[in-house]
């Protein structure tokens, strides 16, 4: 091998690994390349999504009144029905018959 390719070979070797150690530095770390418009984009999913889990949060404290208002007008419905039915004339004393399931 001459002195020439030698050199050569030697040159080229260095010279791929200084460009490579260079383009890893020069490009930053991964997250500097995101532009401002994909940074704005996702703020604005983050917006979206975050109003639509305090919608769903609205909703479900909604659906938790009527669930309680359901229960209250039934347990008053069941008094009521049970006041009406000892109360009613020519009671047997035999309880009413069990709804079927």
């Amino acid at each position: 091998m001459t002195p020439f390719t030698k050199g050569l070979v030697v040159g080229l070797g260095l010279g791929i690994i200084v460009g490579a150690v260079a383009a890893l530095v020069l490009s930053g770390p991964p997250a500097a390349n995101i532009s401002p418009a994909r940074i704005e984009e996702l703020n604005r999913k983050i917006a979206a999504a975050e109003e639509s889990r305090a919608r769903a949060d609205k909703q479900l404290e909604d659906f938790q009144k009527i669930a309680e208002q359901m229960a209250q007008s039934f347990q008053t419905l069941e008094k009521r029905f049970n006041d009406l039915a000892q109360t009613q004339p020519g009671d047997t004393a035999q309880p009413a018959p069990a709804a079927a399931p």
